[in-house]
């Protein structure tokens, strides 16, 4: 499973990328909103890792720009990670259809968790898919 992580902070997503390389996932690295929709022309990854607010292009903004077409993109499961959190805005991105909203620093164990349970629902999903079909 290919795992896209987009922070302005390269030591932050270095942790993140280090530790889920470790759990088996590919990586892939933004450094911004911008910097991502260009990596997703050329690749879909099956997990979308983001800060909320970065330089050029913010999390909230990417997000926003996958979802306003209905393409491969949009359907790809969307965490957002942020020191500064707000419960309010929680709510709003989990009721647009965000997976999770985590603090930072995120405890590494839960969200290898997280990503674990984000992937065995998706598996179960398709092989319902397929079984109907």
């Amino acid at each position: 499973m290919n795992i896209l992580i987009i922070d302005d902070e390269p030591e932050y997503r270095s942790v993140l990328k280090d530790f889920l390389e470790l759990c088996g996932y590919r990586i892939d690295e933004a450094e911004n909103g911008e910097d991502a929709l260009k990596q997703l022309d050329r690749k879909l990854p099956n997990l979308i890792i983001s800060d909320i607010n970065m330089p050029v292009m913010s999390g909230e903004r990417l997000y926003e720009k996958i979802q306003e077409e209905i393409c491969a993109e949009s359907t790809i499961p969307f965490v957002f990670l942020s020191g500064n959190i707000d419960n309010t805005k929680s709510i709003q991105w989990l009721n647009q259809g965000v997976y999770f909203c985590l603090q930072k620093p995120v405890d590494l164990e839960y969200l290898a968790a997280l990503i674990n349970s984000i992937f065995e629902n998706a598996g179960r999903t398709q092989k319902f898919v397929q079984k109907q079909l």
